[in-house]
């Protein structure tokens, strides 16, 4: 009878490597991104071993774990974590009552000697017996060739994936600049064509609309362009804290009449390594998905300004950051939410839930990029019907590297 395996980490190239590493063993793997949806898979069938990653982005790996004690105490439980911390280890042996620990980076022959015993464990604990079957060096060789050709199959794919990704990326470009030169001539003839006294109102008015809409165009071209672009711009030392007020008080010239926005910014002279054009671009960006979330309804965004510190192992590797001190960018609102399969391509490129509203689906994915690019992160939190949280994380600047 061959035994299911359960792995969940929220991060794909993890759940792809375990899979990869497992797709020539006898068991049934199957990977999980959210604690809910392995709930809810452990719920329909059983499994012998479940391996749970301490990070979690809806509860830790020890609760998690705890849980399915509770719900399926026969299930071999085993944490994953990159940190060896005894206070981390007592509790997930107190609260979990897992059967091993495995560290990041793990060994593959390590890895793989765990699982087994613990399946085997598995099986004589239920009552079953424990298969030994020998196999010739024959039937070895034709087994780990036939392992072989599945991982060259999958190598191959990624890259045929990564290299369509790149040319896909090489062809907007190019079609960017392009489309730029030809925006730029239409743009430069609409406004003279508005500078002409002699026009009708009528007739003023439509060039207005046709330039506002090649104003967009152009915008848009930007977005794609630097989103393909490989340059490295880190900018100069700002502060964060009056920059951010500054580009609310442009947000608020244009928020809907039925949204209030509420500010908190509590950081002083502190300063982040980035351009000021990309706070902009960042913060306006979250602001305008918040209007568009609360546009039936109305509501209230809510924006705050914080410094934090990020220097907990359990924090680390959450967090998925270098200890060290942060800004904390929190845009909040209260319309409608963010269903699990989008939270799950929310900064994907070209993804939008928007796309009747003129969405492009490069807003997020390129606040992603620049968060990234400067050492930070952007968390997401979202409850259906009740709202959705964006935390920028940034690095503050210390004295002496400025």
């Amino acid at each position: 009878m061959q035994s299911n395996i359960l792995f969940i980490d929220d991060d794909a190239a993890v759940l792809d490597a375990l899979k990869w590493t497992f797709s020539d063993e006898p068991y049934e793997c199957f990977t999980c991104k959210t604690a809910g949806e392995a709930l809810s898979l452990i719920a329909e069938m059983d499994f012998a071993v479940v391996v749970s990653d301490q990070r979690m982005p809806e509860m830790s790996g020890v609760d998690f774990l705890e849980e399915i004690k509770r719900q399926r105490p026969a299930t071999i439980r085993i944490l994953m974590t990159a940190y060896q911390e005894m206070n981390l280890i007592l509790k997930a042996v107190n609260k979990g009552h897992i059967y091993n620990l495995i560290f990041k980076p793990w060994d593959e022959v390590e890895l793989k000697g765990i699982i087994k015993t613990a399946v085997e464990d598995y099986t004589l604990r239920n009552g079953w017996s424990v298969s030994k079957q020998v196999i010739s060096d024959v039937d070895q060789l034709i087994q780990l060739n036939q392992s072989l050709e599945q991982k060259n199959q999958y190598l191959m794919t990624r890259l045929q994936q990564a290299q369509k990704m790149e040319a896909l990326g090489n062809l907007s470009s190019g079609i960017a600049h392009d489309f730029n030169n030809i925006l730029f001539a239409i743009n430069g003839i609409l406004k003279l064509a508005l500078v002409d006294k002699s026009l009708q109102t009528k007739m003023h008015k439509h060039l207005s609309m046709a330039l506002e809409a090649a104003t967009r165009a152009k915008d848009l071209v930007s977005q794609i362009l630097s989103f393909s672009s490989t340059s490295e711009k880190n900018g100069t030392p700002v502060k964060l804290g009056p920059l951010v007020k500054e580009v609310l008080e442009f947000i608020k010239a244009a928020q809907p009449p039925d949204i209030e926005i509420h500010q908190d910014i509590t950081v002083g002279d502190e300063k982040v390594q980035l351009e000021i054009t990309k706070v902009y671009q960042i913060l306006m960006n979250l602001c305008s998905n918040a209007f568009e979330a609360m546009k039936s309804s109305g509501g209230i965004v809510r924006i705050s300004l914080s410094r934090t510190q990020i220097d907990q192992p359990e924090q680390v590797e959450q967090m998925k950051l270098l200890p060290g001190d942060y800004f904390c960018l929190t845009v909040s609102d209260n319309g409608h939410g963010i269903d699990e399969a989008s939270m799950q391509r929310i900064f994907d490129p070209y993804f939008t839930t928007k796309r009747e509203n003129g969405g492009t689906g490069l807003g997020l994915a390129l606040s992603s990029q620049i968060v990234q690019d400067h050492g930070g992160r952007i968390a997401v939190e979202s409850v259906i019907n009740k709202g959705a949280s964006f935390t920028v994380y940034l690095p503050l600047i210390a004295e002496n590297q400025e």
